[in-house]
């Protein structure tokens, strides 16, 4: 991977604060980007492991005995909740939830229904 590839990775990244990908998405960044960068052989292996070393994304695997493993990468530190709904695609909060995180409403002790 070229010096100036490497920099607009990079930049790219620097400038997302929090985010999580799945490896679909930087796939889909591999192949929108490949041929502007004029490296038309490069992967989206090559960009996650240049990504993890450079400290710019972390690997989450997320492993259960009734379900295959699943792989995240993350950016910055996202919540407990946005990683959750990162496990499934069409994945979302209850609005109860969501009151609560944008401080709408106060927390509900567990167990204890509205």
């Amino acid at each position: 991977m070229r010096s100036s590839t490497q920099r607009e990775i990079r930049t790219h990244f620097h400038e997302i604060s929090t985010g999580i990908f799945w490896p679909s998405d930087l796939s889909d960044y591999a192949a929108e980007h490949r041929q502007r960068w004029g490296e038309s052989d490069l992967s989206a292996q090559q960009i996650v492991k240049f990504l993890l070393k450079e400290g710019l994304l972390l690997k989450a695997e997320f492993e259960s005995p009734q379900y295959k493993p699943i792989v995240r990468y993350l950016r910055g530190k996202p919540s407990p909740y946005e990683l959750a709904v990162s496990l499934r695609h069409d994945s979302f909060l209850c609005h109860r939830t969501e009151l609560t995180l944008h401080g709408l409403e106060a927390p509900c002790p567990f167990g204890k229904g509205a």
